[in-house]
């Protein structure tokens, strides 16, 4: 992997202070990235984000009511139940709206890749964007945070936190 020196350096001095260390799937977030840049190119970070679909509460809500309804039409009487599956497809059809982002910062350019939906690695390119695109944080709580880039806004999750803010600061 072609790391950028200063970012070595960099957070080489933080785990050494015990400010940040690395976590094995960020690791394997990285790696991941580093295997789909140039020949040559260094990365600098890599965040984990997604964002969900505009209908994802109306795909949710038919799922939920088209299974209740099957279960209530092949004779399912307990009703218990019945909300259980509608509660098993709903979140089926949410988790399956979503659509997971890599945000990578090499030196030269920002690059968003395609992620896996089970484990965070970044599996193709979707697009480039020159270096001085903003990235901007909007809202946050103890779980994630939102942030807008490209007229978009992405959720990142607290451990992609720090990656992201330092994505966004250089």
């Amino acid at each position: 992997m072609n790391y950028s020196p200063v970012i070595l350096a960099f957070q080489f001095g933080a785990w050494w202070l015990g400010v940040h260390s690395p976590s094995m799937r960020h690791i394997l977030l990285l790696r991941s990235v580093a295997r789909l840049l140039n020949e040559g190119e260094g990365l600098v970070e890599a965040a984990y984000l997604w964002r969900r679909h505009p209908y994802m509460l109306w795909y949710g809500g038919a799922a939920f009511g088209a299974l209740v309804a099957v279960a209530s039409s092949v004779g399912w009487q307990e009703w218990p139940a019945r909300i259980g599956f509608g509660a098993a497809a709903a979140a089926v059809a949410i988790y399956s709206t979503s659509d997971y982002r890599v945000l990578a910062r090499t030196p030269d350019r920002l690059i968003l890749l395609q992620a896996s939906r089970i484990r965070q690695v970044a599996r193709s390119i979707i697009k480039t964007y020159p270096a001085n695109t903003p990235v901007t944080m909007e809202d946050g709580n103890m779980l994630a945070t939102t942030w807008t880039f490209d007229a978009i806004t992405y959720t990142v999750p607290k451990s992609s936190e720090r990656s992201i803010r330092l994505i966004a600061t250089i």
